[in-house]
């Protein structure tokens, strides 16, 4: 009988396929992991063929080249990761080490953290000293290095903890902090016998009538610092060398009275105030913390300068963290 064109069609769909059948083993096209790269590289940089090597896993010798040369290009790439990230944590190693310089710089700059004399150059906006003080009357002064405001200050800290030199540091910082008090101390004090000895009030600025120049008095304040410290002599000079002038009375060219009738007969009671210095409580209290303090900066720099010769910064910080180190 003859097929009907529908059986026909029906009878070649349900023939077998003449095309050959994809071949397994060393044509199949799975994929390669990086660990079979990986081993295939350590093996071809040991010596063995492409070929050899693909006949051991059963895989093409183009496979098993593409998959070296992958795992090579990987290899670079995490080498030249690495180097970059040595350098990286190497630089911020020397920006710490940068900022433990600048810290002992300023211990060894500073004397004497003078209160009234930043009180002085308040307007120039210039601070005195490594130490920001927010306000001269304060009675609790917290003392605040002017470095802590870097960016890098709080990485330092979380690398140093209680390290000997972060201790020494806070150590200065509790003794400046007590060196303050006691030049406001000193400061209120003087500012109090000369009221009493010139019966004028203190001012910053010309009120209408007779008064004591407050810096003037920062002046004087600064000049006792000095003399307790052990700087200079200035504190004797200035009782000498104190002039009347017009309707005031100057040392050098500072103001210390101004708009006096009659300043020649006011300079005796100034002259014994400034004599008497030395003599008052307050003024061997801070000559007491001025040693304190000159030993601490001593050896906080001291500390400092173990850290920077090792050329080292012990423990972490999060940029260590990130860099992976």
């Amino acid at each position: 009988m003859q097929k009907t064109r529908r059986a026909y069609a029906i009878d070649r769909a349900a023939a077998p396929s003449s095309k050959p059948s994809a071949r397994k083993g060393t044509g199949s096209r799975r994929r390669t992991t990086d660990e079979e790269a990986a081993d295939w590289r350590d093996r071809y940089e040991a010596g063995e063929s492409f070929a050899r090597i693909a006949g051991s896993v059963q895989r093409s010798p183009h496979t098993v080249k593409s998959g070296v040369q992958r795992a090579q290009a990987a290899q670079e790439r995490t080498a030249v990761r690495r180097e970059a990230m040595k350098e990286a944590f190497r630089a911020h190693l020397n920006e710490l080490l940068d900022l433990l310089g600048a810290i002992g710089r300023e211990f060894e700059d500073v004397t004497v953290p003078v209160v009234g004399l930043r009180g002085r150059t308040r307007e120039t906006g210039k601070p005195f000293g490594p130490f920001n003080i927010p306000d001269i009357d304060a009675e609790d002064i917290q003392v605040v290095l002017d470095i802590e405001g870097a960016l890098n200050w709080g990485l330092l800290i979380e690398h140093l903890g209680r390290d000997a030199a972060m201790r020494a540091i806070g150590q200065v910082k509790k003794i400046a902090a007590t060196l303050a008090n006691c030049e406001i101390d000193l400061r209120k004090s003087l500012e109090a016998k000369l009221t009493e000895a010139t019966g004028l009030g203190i001012h910053a600025s010309d009120p209408g009538k007779a008064w004591i120049s407050r810096a003037g008095v920062a002046e004087v304040l600064n000049a006792s610092c000095q003399a307790a410290a052990g700087r200079d002599s200035r504190l004797r000079s200035m009782a000498a060398n104190l002039r009347p002038q017009d309707k005031s009375i100057m040392y050098g060219s500072v103001l210390l009275v101004l708009g006096l009738d009659d300043p020649e007969g006011l300079l005796p009671s100034i002259v014994v105030v400034l004599k008497d210095v030395p003599g008052m409580v307050e003024y061997g209290r801070l000559r007491s913390v001025v040693s304190d303090y000159a030993a601490a900066t001593g050896k906080a720099a001291d500390e400092i300068g173990v850290l920077r010769s090792a050329h080292f910064v012990p423990g972490e910080c999060r940029a260590c963290r990130r860099l992976g180190m």
